[in-house]
């Protein structure tokens, strides 16, 4: 609540003059919790803001349909598996193994669990990608979904044709995003 608190006198500033910050780690937010980190980074340097960082994010989707969770939203079938080939003859290509779905930072899975449950019988793996600390937070995961630790600033691992969630569809207060971090984050999608 902080940064909340601080956004008029950081905002209206005469040195910034209600401009977007051209720093991620110069915002409003690092102004008001007295830190260069991104908020992102700053949540998760604090082991018990974290865990309850990632219990957000998990109880922000209950009680709310999901993007995928059977009751017709996304077209599951027809965007992702319809020509998806896992090695059993599809006409997809995709090879033995190959990954139908990537949720990129994903927290500890609650989006690829819902998506199990609603589709237990699809074709290919599941990647879910965070954080090592976030996904130390992860309990028991459905055996299909495997996971990989992956930082999204970076550039994205899970190569191919793969569908891949982007983080920007959460409700992730993401830090301010410019030009070379925007690129990064939604260069695969």
């Amino acid at each position: 609540m902080p940064a909340y608190a601080n956004f008029p006198a950081y905002a209206g500033h005469p040195s910034r003059a209600w401009t977007t910050p051209a720093d991620m780690h110069d915002g409003n937010y690092q102004h008001a919790a007295g830190t260069t980190l991104n908020y992102l980074e700053h949540v998760q340097s604090q082991p018990a803001d974290g865990h309850r960082f990632a219990r957000h994010m998990e109880l922000c989707s209950l009680g709310r349909a999901g993007w995928a969770d059977g009751r017709g939203f996304y077209p599951v079938r027809e965007r992702l598996v319809d020509g998806f080939d896992n090695g059993q003859g599809g006409s997809g290509g995709d090879g033995e193994g190959a990954v139908l779905l990537v949720d990129v930072g994903g927290s500890t899975g609650h989006d690829l669990m819902d998506f199990c449950a609603a589709y237990p019988c699809l074709p290919g793996r599941l990647v879910l990608q965070d954080l090592p600390v976030v996904l130390k937070n992860a309990g028991r995961l459905d055996p299909r979904i495997d996971v990989v630790e992956h930082d999204f600033f970076t550039a994205q691992p899970v190569i191919g044709k793969s569908s891949l969630i982007p983080p920007l569809h959460t409700t992730h207060p993401l830090p301010p995003l410019h030009n070379e971090h925007r690129k990064k984050v939604t260069s695969p999608f």
